[in-house]
C-alpha cells in the first residue's frame, strides 16, 4: 500500500513440488481471530482506526462514521466527495495494531470493492513491533490491492529491502463481471518461507518461495508478527485521480474477515514432502491421476479448492499393491486450479495441483 518510488518486479511461479504452498483443508487450520460484523458498530476490541498508515492518495482519513460504519452485516469503508480539512475527498482506514497480529498465518476476507478512476482499495500487513527497520525494511505484505479503473485487475505485492524491493504478482479476473461487481474471498497464506494468494478459492495467481532483502537474510524481515489493515485510499500516483467519470460515495464493503494458524506446528503450515519417498508415487496428467502403490493400503483420494474446501472423495478403500488410474473429469466443477490429497493408510499423504 505504500507506494512512494516502488519499482515493481513480477514473478510468475508454476506448480512444483519446490515451490508450491499447499492450501490443505480447513480442518487442518484452527480459527484464532475473526470478525464477522453481525452488530450495528465497529468492535473497537478487535479494530484501531488509523489516520496515517500507508498512503491516503488525496484524501484524508477521518474516524467519522459518515467515513466508516457496520450495516447489514458488512464493515462499510466509504469514501466521500467533499471539503473536508483542506481536501476534496475523505475516507478512512482502520487496523488491527496491539489488537490482532500473527506470524504465519492465513486470510480469508470476503469483500465487495469500489469502482471508478482513483479509487484504491486495498488489504495489507504490517509489522506490530518493527524489528528491522522503518518502511520498507521490516516488510509489508499487500494481500490484494486494487486500482478502480480496472475493477477486473488485483494485485498481491511484497515490499521489503533498504531499497524498497518488491515481488509481486497480478490476477484478471477475464470476464464479463468485476470485482466491484459482487463479493469475492481473497486469501493470503504465510508460511515460514512461502507466499501464496488465492481469489475465490479456484484462482492460484501468485506463488512465492524466496526473496532477497538488500538489509537482512531470507526469510527475514518476513518472521515476525504481522497486523491487519483495511483501506480506500483516493488519488495518488499509482491510481490517478478521480474524474469526471468517479461517481461518489464509493464503498469497499468486508462480509467479514477470518485469521487462521495451522495445527501443531506453531503457526507454521506443513508441508508435504515429495510423493516418492512415501511407499506409493502419483502422478498428474492432463485430467488424469496415476498412483501407484508398494503395498496393500487403505487409499484415500479427495478433491479441494485452493482455499482448502472439500469438493468430492474419489476414492475410499482397501487396494492390493499396484497401478491405478483415476479421471478426475467431474461435470459440477468449473474451471480453475485444485488441489488433489492422495491419503494412504490416513497417515501419510501428498497433494498434487490440478487444472481444469
Amino acid at each position: 500500500m505504500i507506494k512512494a518510488g516502488i519499482s515493481f518486479l513480477v514473478i510468475i511461479m508454476f506448480l512444483t513440488w519446490s515451490n508450491y504452498l499447499h492450501a490443505q483443508p480447513l480442518d487442518r487450520w484452527e480459527l484464532v481471530w475473526s470478525d464477522e460484523f453481525n452488530g450495528t458498530s465497529l468492535d473497537t476490541s478487535k479494530w484501531a482506526l488509523e489516520l496515517n498508515e500507508g498512503d491516503p492518495g488525496i484524501a484524508v482519513y477521518t474516524r467519522r462514521p459518515q467515513n466508516v460504519f457496520v450495516q447489514n452485516g458488512c464493515l462499510a469503508l466509504q469514501a466521500l466527495q467533499e471539503n473536508y480539512n483542506g481536501k476534496q475527498y475523505s475516507s478512512t482506514q482502520l487496523s488491527t495494531r496491539n489488537k490482532g497480529f500473527w506470524r504465519y498465518c492465513r486470510v480469508d476476507v470476503r469483500a465487495k470493492l469500489p469502482r471508478g478512476q482513483g479509487m484504491w482499495p486495498a488489504i495489507w500487513m504490517m509489522p506490530n513491533n518493527p524489528a528491522y527497520g522503518t518502511w520498507p525494511r521490516s516488510g509489508e505484505i499487500d494481500n490484494m490491492e486494487n486500482l478502480g479503473s480496472n475493477v477486473k485487475e488485483l494485485y498481491s505485492t511484497l515490499h521489503y529491502g533498504a531499497s524498497n524491493q518488491s515481488s509481486q504478482g497480478a490476477f484478471s479476473t477475464g470476464a464479463a463481471h468485476t470485482l466491484a461487481d459482487t463479493f469475492h474471498i481473497y486469501t493470503m497464506i504465510w508460511d515460514s518461507s512461502s507466499f501464496g494468494f488465492y481469489l475465490d478459492s479456484i484462482h492460484t495467481y501468485y506463488n512465492l518461495a524466496h526473496w532477497a532483502p538488500d538489509n537482512v537474510s531470507f526469510p527475514k524481515p518476513f518472521d515476525q508478527p504481522f497486523f491487519l489493515i483495511f483501506d480506500l485510499a483516493v488519488g495518488g500516483t499509482w491510481p490517478g485521480n478521480p474524474d469526471s467519470t468517479t461517481v461518489f460515495p464509493q464503498q469497499l464493503l468486508v462480509d467479514w474477515v477470518r485469521v487462521y494458524q495451522h495445527q501443531g506446528a506453531s503457526g507454521a503450515i506443513q508441508s508435504s514432502e515429495p510423493p516418492a519417498a512415501k511407499g506409493f508415487s502419483i502422478n498428474m496428467a492432463g485430467n488424469t491421476l496415476t498412483y501407484t502403490l508398494k503395498a496393500r493400503a487403505e487409499v484415500k483420494v479427495e478433491l479441494f479448492t485452493v482455499a482448502g474446501e472439500r469438493i468430492s472423495t474419489l476414492v475410499e478403500t482397501f487396494q492390493p499393491a499396484g497401478r491405478y488410474s483415476l479421471n478426475l473429469t467431474i461435470k459440477s466443477v468449473k474451471q480453475g486450479i485444485y488441489l488433489c490429497r492422495f491419503e494412504n493408510n490416513a497417515t501419510r499423504e501428498s497433494w498434487t495441483g490440478w487444472t481444469k
